[in-house]
């Protein structure tokens, strides 16, 4: 496979692409696609939104609790009403699938330069 061809995969694979030409691969580059492949599933993985969500939540209300100017009875208060908790996670979620994309895009682009 020529190098424009090889470098047009590269980019597909880091778009969702499924279908791969093995056939057409030379040994070096198969080698390649494979470690490009096993290494985008591992960042994917590390870093699922739920889980980051999670585990930020109970720190991020902490944190709010500890900066936060306004006495504790108010929060407890409007804490009844409102479950900070589960906001702040999803919050967290949010910015770290967002995180993910931009690398992901970060990562595509360096390797297709």
């Amino acid at each position: 496979m020529g190098r424009v061809d090889f470098l047009q995969l590269i980019d597909k694979i880091y778009n969702g692409e499924k279908n791969i030409p093995w056939r057409k691969l030379s040994p070096q580059q198969a080698k390649y696609i494979s470690s490009l492949l096993r290494d985008r599933e591992s960042i994917l993985r590390i870093f699922t939104q739920e889980e980051i969500g999670k585990n930020l939540a109970e720190e991020l209300h902490t944190f709010l609790l500890k900066d936060s100017k306004v006495p504790d009875i108010v929060i407890d208060g409007v804490g009844k009403f409102i479950d900070f908790k589960k906001y702040l996670g999803l919050a967290a979620a949010s910015g770290a699938g967002e995180a993910v994309k931009q690398a992901d895009e970060k990562l595509r682009s360096a390797l297709s330069e």
